[in-house]
């Protein structure tokens, strides 16, 4: 290589990073594993919770139409969209739906905390005789 020729490239004698590589897959396979259990499982819950109710069929039929359409879009578009541009409005799209729930989980904690106060408050002044 000291000849300026690049055309000649020489095996590494050791691979660096090959445990960190390992370590990083795994823990990612984990994590798939752990939600697509998680994904699994919860309908056998709901199954027990709301018996008259067919969780497993919702999840399918609001689940699977955004999947495949996410997927067409991005195979029809892969070679124009910008992969760094892509990642960052998924990012921030995940993200804000992430702090959307939350701030809807929240209103309804709440909602739910004011309403039971209200509620109680009503029903101690009507048993309370004046």
């Amino acid at each position: 290589m000291s000849n300026g020729d690049s055309s000649i490239v020489s095996t590494p004698s050791r691979i660096e990073g090959k445990f960190k590589a390992m370590v990083v897959c795994w823990f990612l396979g984990l994590g798939c594993l752990i939600s697509w259990n998680s994904m699994l499982t919860i309908g056998d819950y709901y199954y027990q919770i709301f018996p008259s109710y067919h969780p497993a069929r919702v999840l399918t039929l609001v689940y699977q139409p955004f999947a495949l359409r996410s997927m067409a879009i991005l195979s029809y578009n892969e070679a124009n969209i910008d992969t760094r541009k892509r990642n960052m409005f998924l990012f921030c799209f995940s993200t804000l739906c992430l702090l959307l729930l939350l701030s809807l989980l929240v209103v309804f904690l709440l909602a739910g905390i004011f309403s039971g106060v209200a509620l109680d408050w009503l029903w101690l002044i009507g048993n309370t005789s004046f």
